[in-house]
């Protein structure tokens, strides 16, 4: 019996670590979120935009926040007071806004 018991133990020592490897293994997805708010201070050196934006359904809540962006083209056109529109692209260690578009 005692046997049968370390044996049992073994299997279910195996699959858990052979779980916890393949979870390791995976890579995050980058996901694209719209942000929705008004232009607070422009950075074209940098470059960065800090919005005060409204929620962000399934990241995070309303605040100003300084984010980077793809490039200094993405600023384009934008002003400080705009209300906009962006694409926020999110991935491990990173935020970068892609697109920005003043709204009518």
């Amino acid at each position: 019996m005692k046997h049968s018991c370390f044996v049992g133990v073994g299997i279910l020592v195996s699959a858990a670590l052979l779980a916890g490897c393949k979870s390791g293994t995976q890579v995050p997805q980058a996901k694209t979120y719209e942000v929705k708010g008004t232009v607070v201070v422009i950075d074209s050196k940098k470059p960065s935009v800090k919005l005060d934006h409204e929620d962000i359904p399934g990241l995070m809540k309303g605040m100003v926040m300084e984010f980077d962006v793809a490039g200094p083209k993405v600023l384009d056109g934008v002003n400080v007071g705009d209300k906009v529109v962006a694409k926020l692209k999110v991935e491990p260690g990173s935020q970068t806004i892609t697109a920005l578009d003043k709204l009518p």
